[in-house]
């Protein structure tokens, strides 16, 4: 590959990265579907998929909105529904391990622990 090859690939790779990081703003206030539409739709471009899936799901429990763009292979709907049950457990996981452990809760907090937690900040 040539040096004009590379900068037009590197050109491409910036304005793709520059889409997906302004794609949030765009989100803001818009329906699940339309959000759901937006993000399959920049990842079939960006990556230049043949095939995306998407599904939001709902945190108060409503239903899952989900979108696909593109040819998925004849099993695909099969296969989503026997390993949905998985990813959920694996998503749900995950979600445990990223949230913030909160030293003091208001409940637990009081002028004993307060002392202690002096003691262990300064």
């Amino acid at each position: 590959m040539g040096f004009e090859a590379d900068a037009l690939r590197l050109r491409r790779a910036i304005r793709d990265l520059v889409a997906v990081s302004t794609v949030p703003a765009v989100w803001a206030g818009r329906e699940p579907r339309a959000i759901a539409a937006g993000l399959v739709d920049v990842l079939v471009n960006a990556l230049y998929l043949d095939f995306a899936f998407v599904r939001l799901c709902d945190p108060t429990g409503g239903p899952a909105v989900e979108i696909a763009r593109g040819s998925a292979w004849q099993a695909f709907p099969e296969w989503l529904q026997q390993y949905t049950p998985a990813l959920a457990s694996i998503l749900k996981f995950a979600r445990a391990q990223r949230r913030p452990k909160r030293l003091f809760q208001q409940r637990h907090f009081n002028a004993r622990n307060a002392r202690g937690a002096q003691h262990l900040f300064g």
